[in-house]
């Protein structure tokens, strides 16, 4: 049985608010009520119900079909203690339980929600208090998806009524990142998650330099920190550019915090453009082809100084770990 889940679902059964319903009666629902209890039904079942009792889909693009019966996969793959995320307008989102696995319910045909799963109301927040990338994910306009294994850290904390420092933010999506590396098979999905890890380490070392900047007396032009003689020294403008640079961000970080941070390498940020220029570029392979798959038997090749060159995801993946763990004796 898989763990827990956490899906985010749309209050807009075929385009009606159902908003308070689903709060005051305690369940969310899907469409499409011609569609019989599904209970117990493959992805086939349900497609041929679904196109023979809409037979409107027919003359639609074959993937609409596929992304409604995928609504009712997840819908029943639903199980007790799961999270569902309930945005509204664009102002808000409620976080819920589930509390009652699928239920076909006859009874609210003429409502558009016969399909059911019930829920506990766990509590409401702003969306400007969630942090910015799970924010965006909840733009999502589908009725029903399932969220990535990075956003759980911070849900969790929502559920407590906790806020994460920026660091222990930074550590459990880069946790998160590689449990979800280890989990995949697919070698997209494993460049996809090397990149997402080398975009979370530049845009939290951004963020880590920016907030160290204080604001300065420009009457007088007295700087206040290290940081504010860069910032004097740059302008603003000039240092947001600046930290887009690697090398650049690298160099500006060892000088307010007089530390040595090398991470990641020229070669290691070769291949993070190398994955940022094409997902597919890079490719991994087998150190040893009579080993099993994973990440202690697996190299990644790319172009570095315009030669072909390695790179041990095992190393790698733990030089991420590393910086993760130990930043924040640095900073």
């Amino acid at each position: 049985m898989k763990g827990k889940q956490y899906f985010e679902v749309r209050a807009f059964p075929d385009n009606r608010d159902q908003y308070d319903t689903f709060k005051s009666l305690g369940f969310i629902a899907i469409g499409w009520p011609k569609v019989r209890d599904v209970s117990g039904k493959t992805g086939t079942q349900i497609r041929e119900e679904l196109l023979h009792v809409y037979p409107n889909l027919q003359s639609r693009p074959k993937i609409v079909a596929t992304q409604i019966t995928n609504y009712f996969l997840k819908l029943i793959e639903m199980k007790i203690d799961d999270v569902i995320l309930i945005p509204y307008k664009g102002k808000f989102v409620t976080i819920a339980r589930v509390t009652e696995p699928y239920s076909y319910k006859s009874e609210f045909t003429s409502d558009d929600m016969t399909h059911q799963v019930g829920i506990e109301i766990i509590r409401k927040i702003s969306l400007t208090k969630i942090d910015k990338s799970l924010r965006n994910r909840l733009r999502a306009r589908l009725t029903i998806t399932r969220f990535d294994k990075i956003y759980y850290p911070e849900i969790d904390a929502l559920i407590d009524g906790k806020d994460l420092s920026e660091h222990e933010k930074f550590n459990k999506d880069m946790s998160a990142i590689i449990e979800e590396y280890t989990d995949k098979a697919h070698p997209i999905v494993k460049n996809s998650l090397l990149l997402s890890a080398f975009s979370l380490c530049e845009n939290y070392l951004t963020k880590v330099i920016l907030s160290k900047f204080s604001v300065i007396n420009h009457k007088n032009d007295i700087p206040t920190s290290n940081a504010d003689e860069l910032l004097k020294m740059y302008g603003e403008e000039s240092l947001r550019k600046k930290l887009r640079n690697h090398n650049e961000r690298i160099t500006i970080f060892n000088k307010i915090f007089k530390s040595k941070l090398k991470f990641p390498s020229d070669k290691q940020q070769a291949l993070r453009n190398s994955l940022a220029h094409s997902i597919s570029e890079p490719y991994i392979s087998l150190i040893d082809e009579n080993m099993d798959i994973g990440r202690e038997n697996e190299i990644i090749t790319f172009q570095y100084k315009k030669k072909e060159t390695e790179e041990n995801i095992n190393n790698l993946l733990n030089e991420f770990e590393f910086f993760s763990d130990n930043l924040d004796k640095i900073i």
